[in-house]
C-alpha cells in the first residue's frame, strides 16, 4: 500500500552543486509503498501438490469409469447374443410343434388318434408359441439395451 500526499514533503535537502544555492526536495508529493503476502507464497507449494493429487484423483475416476462402461457393454452385448441364440432354439422348436399338431390334427380328422392327444398337441403347440414369443421379447429388450448404451443403432455398428 502507498500514501499520497502532494502538499506534504519531506524536508531533507540536499546541498546543491552549482553556483545557485537552491535545495532539492528528495520526496516532493509521490510516495510508494509495496506489499507482500507471505502466507500466499508459503502456501503456494502446497496448493500446487494438493491440485496434482487432484488430477491424479480426476485420471484414475475417469479410467474406473471407462473400465465400468467396457463391463456394462459387454455384459449387454453378451445377453444380446444369448437372447438371439435363445430365440432361434424357439423358433426351431415352434416350427416343430407346428409341423406335429399338423400331423396330430390330420391323424384326429382320420380317426387314428384319441382326442386327448389332440388336445396335448394344442396345449403343447400355445406353450410353444408363448415361450417363442418371450424369447423374441427378451431379444428385442436386450437389444435396445446395448443400442442404449453405445449410443447407435446395431445395424449402423456393423
Amino acid at each position: 500500500s502507498y500514501i499520497y500526499q502532494p502538499n506534504n514533503t519531506l524536508n531533507y535537502t540536499v546541498p546543491s552543486t552549482t553556483s545557485t544555492n537552491t535545495n532539492r526536495f528528495l520526496f516532493n508529493g509521490v510516495q510508494l509503498g509495496l506489499s507482500l503476502n507471505l502466507g500466499s507464497l508459503l502456501l503456494k507449494p502446497s496448493n500446487i501438490k494438493i491440485a496434482k493429487t487432484e488430477v491424479k484423483i480426476a485420471g484414475e475416476e475417469q479410467n474406473e469409469y471407462l473400465i465400468t462402461l467396457t463391463t456394462d457393454v459387454k455384459r449387454r452385448y453378451f445377453t444380446y447374443l444369448l437372447q438371439q441364440n435363445l430365440v432361434k432354439i424357439q423358433t426351431l422348436a415352434y416350427q416343430d410343434m407346428q409341423t406335429y399338431l399338423k400331423q396330430t390334427k390330420y391323424k384326429f380328422q382320420k380317426g387314428e388318434v384319441p382326442f386327448e392327444t389332440y388336445n396335448a398337441s394344442l396345449l403343447n403347440a400355445s406353450n410353444r408359441t408363448e415361450q417363442k414369443l418371450q424369447a423374441e421379447t427378451n431379444f428385442f429388450i436386450a437389444k435396445s439395451e446395448l443400442e442404449a448404451i453405445v449410443g447407435a443403432k446395431l445395424e449402423d455398428i456393423k
